[in-house]
């Protein structure tokens, strides 16, 4: 289970590789995003059905359930285009730690305050050790003597995009699970998500006059197979996190995917891999690597 847990991990960092190499042929994020978010959707309701469960949902739930239980494929949306914009610009492994800084600031905020009804889980001195040593780590990935891709300012303001990335992605964790527990089915949840997502970005992409035609470049160009498959390479991370957190439970399954994630990250970034740009990791980014795990794990398990 724990290998799993790992693999989920490994992942996500292939989907920011292949999103990426398809947003090279689509010309744009927001069809890449919307693309993305499309392909998984066949692979969700086989998934749905596999599990007994229906595509349909009562009625009643817009009168008897918040409002915030559908916004999580709007999380998910926004957070995907932040992360195939971010790729090209600061590499495999920022684009894997920073959202994570997000991710852990917004869902201490969550389980501290009881958001969404999740269960309350105090800010206690371990969790702000835990905080502390993220942060850390996060500054030593980051940090370089001269820039590469863009000038020092701009790179902070992707880097900001990132770390709102990641937030989202924590609410839409909360929110999903409550959803979940309402349909009573996990794929089912993960389905109305990412329906409301492709539908998000079907609006993006026309408001922001990008054309939907992008995505027949690839075929007439002849691109890898592969570039298609971020999307379910994103439902198969929703539906195993799922799954894994009822057998594991959400700390050690958050640990230990993001340890796989961030380790694919700086192999993918080290040989450029999937056709990704070739960047050589430096000592100080594992050794942030290797803080930022312990800091999760002070928050997730103590």
């Amino acid at each position: 289970m724990f290998a799993l847990a790992m693999a989920i991990g490994v992942i996500m960092a292939i989907q920011s590789a292949v999103n990426a190499q398809l947003r090279i042929y689509v010309g744009s994020a927001y069809v890449t995003s919307w693309v993305s978010f499309t392909v998984a959707l066949p692979f969700l309701i086989i998934m749905t059905y596999v599990t007994s469960a229906s595509l349909g949902f009562p009625l009643t739930l817009f009168e008897t359930e918040p409002f915030y239980i559908w916004i999580g494929g709007l999380c998910g949306a926004v957070a995907l285009m932040s992360n195939v914009l971010l790729f090209p610009v600061l590499g495999s492994v920022q684009t894997a730690i920073l959202p994570i800084v997000g991710m852990t600031i917004m869902g201490m905020l969550i389980d501290h305050n009881g958001w969404f009804q999740v269960p309350h889980y105090a800010f206690g001195w371990a969790r702000f050790i835990g905080l502390l040593l993220v942060l850390t780590g996060v500054v030593l990935v980051v940090y370089r003597k001269k820039t590469v891709v863009v000038s020092t300012n701009r790179q902070w303001l992707w880097r900001l995009l990132g770390i709102v990335g990641g937030l989202l992605l924590a609410i839409q964790v909360a929110v999903n699970g409550r959803l979940s527990t309402v349909l009573h089915s996990a794929p089912h949840a993960a389905f109305i998500s990412f329906f409301v997502g492709m539908l998000t970005l079907a609006c993006i992409v026309v408001v922001t006059k990008h054309s939907f035609r992008q995505v027949l470049t690839p075929f007439r160009e002849k691109a890898p197979w592969w570039i298609f498959l971020g999307g379910i390479l994103g439902g198969t991370f929703v539906l195993a996190n799922a799954y894994l957190a009822g057998v594991l439970g959400t700390g050690q399954t958050v640990v230990f995917a993001l340890f796989g994630q961030m380790t694919a990250s700086v192999i993918v970034q080290q040989f450029g891999l999937f056709h990704s740009e070739k960047n050589r990791v430096r000592l100080m980014q594992i050794m942030g690597l290797v803080i930022i795990i312990v800091g999760i794990a002070m928050i997730q398990l103590l």
